[in-house]
């Protein structure tokens, strides 16, 4: 019975994803087609012109653990960052992993690797390597994403001038993190020693026994340092109060440096590794699935164009009802006075008519009943014609409406989905 019970779970759990999924679909399809506007109006072209990125967005998204729709906003905030259409296609899959390897979303994924390859000068095609050297350095260290987002785009300028590389960089962060330093004070705290070794004519310069301009500079000099033995008066003379404790953790953790930099680099391998494993799990393959139902959904995507016709199409009879209500308020006037001219004239009618019964005789009423009678006769003759123009103008607007609708349906029969 247990084991009963949760097969029925299971395989309700996957027929409810794939009914969702379907039964969405039209959502998913204006969704996913509102989302590509948004990404042509960022790169100042049309929907025709990003067919390429499109296509390639409901590619990933049937093949991988994410949705079409995500992986448009990851092209999204890519174009933000000003990248070009092919920089976008070169970095996305990168991007993909990454997220998936720090378990974050794709947009802030993407705006943290836009904003490294920005801060480094690293072009598109070097997405991989600044992606795996962070992503490896959240677990070769106590870096996670949000630190790493938070403390690069503070040390990270100030690294590249000097020459640090993004591996390096990471390594230095890795070191302090490991240390207990939070995100913001590492960050400002290494910045501050690079500033300080800006002056090659500065105290810190000169104790470190030549120019920095790399990692390795900076770890020559510390050991030289540290071998000649310095307590804090002296870290202090050549730092400042809020440098002074991270000036002393990479004093007396050069190696530890060196290792996380070692680590960091060349990462391509155990990112991809890493990159799998967070996704061969239970929720990875739901994921899965549900970017596989909704690629089969996008498999329609074509019939945006039908779907759209169709919405003008009720929108132009809603208007044309507005307009008939528009007529009635313009013409409202004329109608009432017609309405009372009528209620005047039969009720005048009536009168006439028994007064002429009661007295058998002509008098000056009935003749003014009978010229208004006439007058009444040429208009009711002006308004049934009138009336017959109308009805053969409807009738033709009616054919033309239903040829219309006929033409519509046989466009909707051609996809089989529609058609099902």
């Amino acid at each position: 019975t247990v084991l009963a019970g949760v097969f029925v779970t299971i395989g309700a759990m996957i027929t409810g994803q794939i009914i969702g999924g379907l039964r969405d679909a039209i959502s998913t399809i204006i969704e996913f087609e509102k989302k590509n506007s948004t990404l042509a109006a960022i790169l100042g072209t049309t929907k025709k012109s990003i067919k390429d990125l499109t296509d390639e967005a409901r590619r990933l998204g049937a093949t991988t653990s994410y949705t079409a729709a995500q992986v448009t906003e990851l092209q999204i905030e890519l174009a933000k960052l000003g990248f070009f259409k092919e920089d976008i296609k070169a970095m996305t899959p990168s991007v993909l992993k990454f997220a998936k390897a720090v378990d974050t979303d794709l947009a802030s994924a993407a705006t943290l690797a836009g904003a490294t390859l920005r801060i480094f000068n690293l072009d598109a095609e070097d997405t991989e390597r600044a992606l795996s050297t962070m992503a490896i350095g959240t677990t070769s260290s106590a870096l996670n994403f949000e630190y790493l987002n938070s403390a690069m785009s503070t040390v990270g300028p100030v690294a590249n001038s000097f020459g640090f590389t993004i591996e390096e960089t990471t390594a230095l962060l890795g070191a302090l993190a490991n240390s207990g330093f939070d995100a913001s004070s590492a960050a400002t705290a290494t910045r501050n020693i690079l500033l300080n070794l800006a002056d090659s004519s500065g105290k810190l310069a000169l104790a470190l026994g030549g120019p920095v301009n790399n990692l390795d500079d900076l770890i020559k000099g510390l050991k030289k340092l540290n071998s000649e033995g310095i307590d804090l008066n002296k870290a202090l003379e050549l730092t400042d109060k809020r440098s002074v404790a991270a000036f002393n953790t990479f004093l007396n953790g050069t190696d530890t440096v060196l290792a996380l930099c070692d680590a960091v680099t060349g990462a391509e391998d155990a990112f991809n590794a890493m990159s799998e494993e967070m996704g061969d799990n239970v929720q990875g393959a739901l994921n899965r699935l549900s970017s596989t139902i909704e690629g089969v959904v996008l498999r329609f995507y074509e019939s945006k164009g039908i779907l759209r016709d169709l919405i003008d199409l009720v929108t132009l009879m809603v208007e044309g009802v507005g307009g008939m209500i528009d007529m009635f308020n313009k013409w409202g006037v004329v109608t009432y006075t017609v309405t009372a001219y009528l209620v005047s004239y039969y009720g005048g009618l009536k009168i006439a008519t028994m007064w002429h019964a009661r007295f058998k005789t002509a008098t000056l009423a009935s003749v003014v009943a009978e010229k208004a009678h006439a007058v009444q006769l040429y208009i009711s003759r002006a308004a049934t014609l009138t009336y017959a123009a109308a009805q053969a103008l409807l009738h033709k607007n009616t054919t033309r409406c239903t040829a219309a609708l006929r033409l519509m349906r046989i466009e909707l029969l051609k996809n089989p989905y529609t058609a099902l």
